[in-house]
């Protein structure tokens, strides 16, 4: 990880340096794959570009910053769901101060790209975008139900983007420290508590 806020693109690295597209496991380019996948799909042989293309599509998903994902997770944890209670956890309060014991958080999304041959043929194509933060050491600022910042000790991170059951990208960091804290800006909403009704 580059820095104290990588994205997930930073991490699936489609692109190397500089914005050149990287290549598969099996070595071939990935747009240049993307074009195949294409072409497949609509029975039409694609153009250059359009794999091209299909990459920048692919990588407008990436953009959210892995303190944003991690901090996402953890707001689905009960240990830190508690603290959306305004009425055990007032606003104007000091701070909470939260240790997580080591976790992997998981990170999935499936975005689709629509295909289109002459006005007239339009097909979507499915990828699979997966990843794996295992984290230890974490600790977060909860304050005003809002996760206000984090720390974390070492981490490291593994994913891979699919087709199916083809493996288009693949990969894994080497371990990390987060140097620092890491803010949120006016902080991230912790969910209240839901309300049980009766009968």
């Amino acid at each position: 990880m580059p820095d104290a806020q990588p994205t997930l693109a930073d991490l699936f690295a489609l692109r190397g340096d500089p914005r050149a597209i990287r290549a598969t496991p099996e070595g071939n380019a990935l747009d240049a794959e993307l074009v195949d996948i294409a072409t497949k799909a609509t029975g039409f042989i694609a153009p250059p570009a359009a794999g091209t293309d299909m990459v920048e599509h692919l990588e407008s998903v990436l953009t959210p910053t892995v303190g944003l994902v991690l901090a996402n997770a953890w707001n689905k944890r009960a240990e830190i769901l508690k603290y959306g209670d305004e009425s055990k956890y007032p606003r104007g309060k000091n701070p909470s101060y939260v240790a997580l014991a080591p976790h992997d958080v998981k990170w999935q999304a499936v975005p689709s790209v629509r295909i289109t041959v002459n006005d007239s043929i339009h097909k979507n194509v499915a990828f699979t975008f997966e990843g794996k933060f295992h984290i230890e050491g974490a600790e977060l600022t909860i304050r005003d139900t809002r996760i206000m910042s984090m720390r974390t000790g070492k981490s490291w991170f593994e994913g891979k983007l699919t087709y199916g059951k083809i493996d288009l990208i693949k990969r894994k960091s080497d371990e990390y420290v987060f140097p620092g804290e890491i803010t949120f800006g006016d902080g991230i909403q912790i969910p209240p508590p839901k309300v049980k009704t009766a009968g």
